[in-house]
């Protein structure tokens, strides 16, 4: 995976794109706390990525979910500041998605 980017994602019941980046050495994204991936993720432990969004090969990937609010508060200002997120209202109902063997 590059630095940052955009990654497609499909689960149980849910597909779509996320933005990423990297953050302290980790790959991460934010979501909202309420959606049907972070459901996905919570049962499974972990979620299908392709790399790029013009890739049709889902490979299954291990994630972790962080709800501590400090730390989402830093992921969300650190996502704004490099200009790489569609949330701009605020972390309130956000948590971070943080890929784990990439």
């Amino acid at each position: 995976m590059k630095t940052k980017g955009i990654i497609k994602f499909k689960g149980t019941e849910s597909k779509g794109a996320m933005h990423f980046i990297t953050y302290n050495g980790d790959k991460v994204s934010l979501t909202e706390s309420v959606s049907r991936k972070v459901e996905h993720i919570k049962a499974n432990k972990s979620i299908e990525i392709a790399n790029n969004l013009m890739s049709r090969t889902f490979n299954e990937m291990k994630v972790e979910i962080s709800e501590d609010d400090r730390y989402v508060k830093e992921v969300y200002d650190f996502m704004k500041y490099e200009k790489h997120t569609h949330y701009k209202s605020g972390y309130e109902g956000l948590v971070v998605l943080k890929y784990k063997g990439v």
